[in-house]
């Protein structure tokens, strides 16, 4: 009996080492290992996934990969392994780099013979073991039997540091990578084909700028941005998260968890039927007030405005929905010397009309600027614009039109809206812009420039669940494969 126990307790630890030594000798050899330990970005990219969540057939990868290299290639002798992630990364010296694995050697160098002698790739050269090539004069690449890396960009005698660099980090083991780290774990805990996690003092200056206005930090260092983009039939979506354990700036988070509220939907059937942006929130209007007096510009601007009505007063009874219009692209395209925008809000009481006949009274006194009854509102001129508001139902409007006026219920329902209803009702923060008047500017243009490219969409939408929690959506036209669209056109 004991004899059986003896043996059965063997196997088991045979079993467990073994499991340890394929799990040590699995780090060891994996093409992850290449990732620095102080990256600050690591991206994983799955080929595989985004063809199948795209719908993409055999054929049409295949057309992928000859647009990817501007000639005639069969992916089964590309001489990489295209079912594993590639992974890529940014230095902390602002180098960038790839990492894929090889699943045949020869036939990658063959390929790369091929792109030599179309000129896009230096000639190969053999070094230390591995093989080596110049990628548009600024990327080296280089292979070993088992993963082939590309980094860059850089000229001069920083190819020979950073040559130096990409040896060690082709050595490099488990232990000395990025994948021990906590935020690739967050990585690989994603579902999209398509996953970055960086530091977020990458993002552009003028984002970073607003972030930190938004936040009410100078800097956003300790702060990581976590991206997840995933492609369907008819729609890319965009995940992008906040992570941090910075005190002041989860505190901040936590002061708009307390003011942006889910938003409740009835102003929906008030919106233009065929707006062209329309972005909703629900907010108490004491909290919005005391936030509006922490920016200097905002806080002049109130003053200035509180000299002629009562603006604290009017924003302080904001209870509820708010939403914010642009109906057309007039003013963006230099056609009208004004927007035409509107700004709606719940409200939980109209006491501030109480004070219409003063301010009437006291701006006929004035020559700055002119406040004349509108109906049941008011028009008011000042410094060569002139703007509409005013209460009605308990829904508070201001407007850069006359047209837009009024706070009654539109003749036509806006469709989209109505639509996404319970989808709006679930977020903090939604943003809806109608693609299909830009895209026809962009077709004005034509071509595969930037605006031409506007026309593969027909909405963006953008959603906060959550504070610190964005999601963007790009939807194509009704029958239109939008993530083909993008990687085969």
């Amino acid at each position: 009996m004991k004899k059986k126990y003896l043996i059965l307790l063997s196997v088991v630890v045979i079993g467990i080492a073994a499991a340890v030594m394929a799990s040590i000798w699995g780090h060891r050899n994996t093409h992850g290992n290449t990732i620095p330990k102080d990256a600050r970005a690591i991206a994983m990219f799955d080929l595989r996934k985004l063809a199948t969540e795209a719908d993409l057939s055999l054929q049409e990868q295949q057309q992928f990969v000859n647009r990817l290299l501007q000639m005639e290639v069969d992916l089964r002798e590309l001489g990489l392994d295209l079912r594993q992630p590639i992974y890529g990364f940014a230095t902390q010296e602002g180098n960038f780099g790839a990492v894929s694995v090889v699943s045949d050697k020869d036939n990658l160098e063959t390929l790369l013979t091929r792109l030599h002698e179309r000129g896009s790739v230096s000639e190969l050269t053999h070094q230390r073991g591995y093989a080596w090539a110049t990628v548009a004069q600024q990327w080296l690449l280089c292979i070993d039997n088992s993963k082939v890396m590309l980094m860059g960009p850089a000229v001069g005698s920083a190819q020979d540091q950073l040559r130096s660099q990409m040896v060690r980090l082709m050595e490099q083991d488990y232990d000395d990578s990025g994948m021990q780290l906590p935020v690739f774990s967050k990585l690989t805990e994603q579902d999209e084909p398509l996953t970055v996690i960086a530091d977020a003092q990458l993002i552009p200056a003028d984002w970073r700028d607003e972030l930190c206005k938004a936040l009410n930090v100078e800097q956003l260092n300790d702060v990581q941005l976590l991206l997840g983009i995933d492609a369907d039939e008819n729609r890319v979506d965009i995940d992008a998260d906040l992570i941090t354990e910075r005190p002041d700036v989860k505190e901040r988070l936590q002061r708009l968890d307390d003011l942006l509220r889910p938003i409740e939907g009835s102003l929906i059937e008030r919106a233009h039927s065929s707006g062209l942006l329309w972005m909703a929130c629900n907010m108490e209007g004491t909290k919005l007030v005391e936030l509006l007096r922490q920016h200097p510009d905002v806080r002049t601007a109130l003053l200035g405005l509180n000299m002629m009505v009562d603006a604290d007063q009017m924003l302080m009874a904001i209870n509820g929905d708010v939403t914010l219009e642009l109906t057309d692209l007039a003013f963006l395209l230099g056609w009208s010397q004004q927007p035409s925008v509107r700004l709606m809000a719940e409200l939980k009481n109209m006491d501030f009309l109480e004070q219409r006949d003063y301010w009437l009274q006291s701006a006929a006194k004035q020559s700055a600027y002119g406040l004349t009854a509108e109906g049941e509102g008011f028009c008011l001129t000042a410094n060569g614009m002139t703007a509409w508001f005013g209460a009605s139902d308990d829904v508070l409007y201001a407007a850069s039109t006359h047209d837009l006026g009024t706070v009654e219920r539109a003749l036509e329902v806006n469709r989209f809206l109505e639509e996404e209803r319970d989808d709006i009702c679930d977020t903090r923060l939604f943003v809806t812009l109608d693609m299909r008047p830009l895209a026809a500017v962009g077709r004005l243009f034509g071509g595969d420039n930037l605006l031409g490219k506007l026309r593969l969409f027909q909405r963006m939408n953008i959603e906060m669940k959550e504070p610190g929690s964005f999601e963007m959506t790009l939807l194509a036209p009704e029958g239109k494969n939008l993530a083909k669209s993008l990687l085969l056109k």
